[in-house]
């Protein structure tokens, strides 16, 4: 099974978020909290709907393992507080990028392509960690 029929089938599955759950998600938390690139940042950034839906399930399953009964307000706090999380990481990741192999891919893409757009995937390219520098 492909990424995008695992991203349908997550999407259309609308069981509420339970302890087997709890861990897959924390892992997730934790990646999110500590600004680790390791996260699959291009589907995060490519599907809003799905890291929305993903990001109220990790804020549910938190509350769950704090045993808390969060008001709506508070829930979407926490979420806010991810999708913030979630665009520092991809900061963290544009950071990170070999500007200069980055701009030279681009510019033959553009040779190949002149109505290729170039900032769309810029972007793209950066989500992925493709052109991440070498240490």
């Amino acid at each position: 099974m492909d990424i995008d029929e695992k991203r349908a089938i997550y999407m259309a599955d609308h069981t509420p978020v339970s302890e087997t759950d709890l861990q897959k998600l924390m892992v997730i938390a934790e990646k999110l909290r500590n600004e680790d690139t390791s996260l699959n940042l291009y589907e995060l950034k490519k599907h809003p709907e799905a890291r929305a839906k993903l990001f109220r399930h990790i804020a549910e399953a938190c509350y769950m393992a704090l045993d808390l009964s969060p008001t709506e307000a508070h829930k979407l706090n926490f979420i806010e507080y991810l999708e913030k999380q979630f665009i520092n990481t991809l900061a963290k990741q544009a950071c990170r990028t070999d500007l200069k192999g980055l701009n030279q891919f681009l510019g033959l893409v553009k040779q190949e392509n002149k109505d290729s757009d170039i900032k769309a995937l810029a972007s793209d390219l950066i989500a992925t960690g493709l052109f991440e520098k070498e240490n």
